[in-house]
């Protein structure tokens, strides 16, 4: 089961598995594919990818709690009970860009204009094309 921000996303829908180091977060892969082209094209039934026989996605570009998020964001219904902050932000740019998932991508973009300018933020800027 997911958790993120005290939103619990239940595994009762759940068919693959995320293994993000020794940890293990059940997952939708309807949820995954509709969202990521990235995960759409790993979980295809054709597209011969270990992923689609074994229904295990390895993650490594994240924590666990980083992960959670993103998938509460992605869920129809928890996905308005979590928000990207300040905080989180960073993270969630970097896993959204990695996967693909264009609408959570621009919302973080968004939330990256209001803060001050900074070195950090134009390095973003460009690694992320924003």
């Amino acid at each position: 089961m997911a958790k993120a921000q005290g939103v619990e996303v239940k595994a009762s829908c759940a068919d693959v598995v995320v293994v993000i180091g020794v940890d293990e977060v059940p997952a939708s892969s309807h949820v995954l594919s509709i969202a990521s082209p990235v995960f759409r094209s790993m979980l295809s039934a054709t597209s011969g990818c270990a992923e689609a026989r074994t229904r295990r996605l390895s993650v490594n570009i994240c924590s666990r709690e980083d992960f959670e998020l993103f998938y509460c964001l992605l869920m129809p219904l928890t996905g308005r009970q979590v928000s990207i902050t300040s905080k989180n932000v960073d993270s969630l740019l970097k896993i959204a860009e990695y996967y693909q998932t264009k609408p959570l991508r621009d919302e973080c973009v968004v939330l990256l204009q209001d803060p001050p300018p900074s070195v950090k933020r134009l390095i973003q800027a460009v690694q992320y094309n924003m």
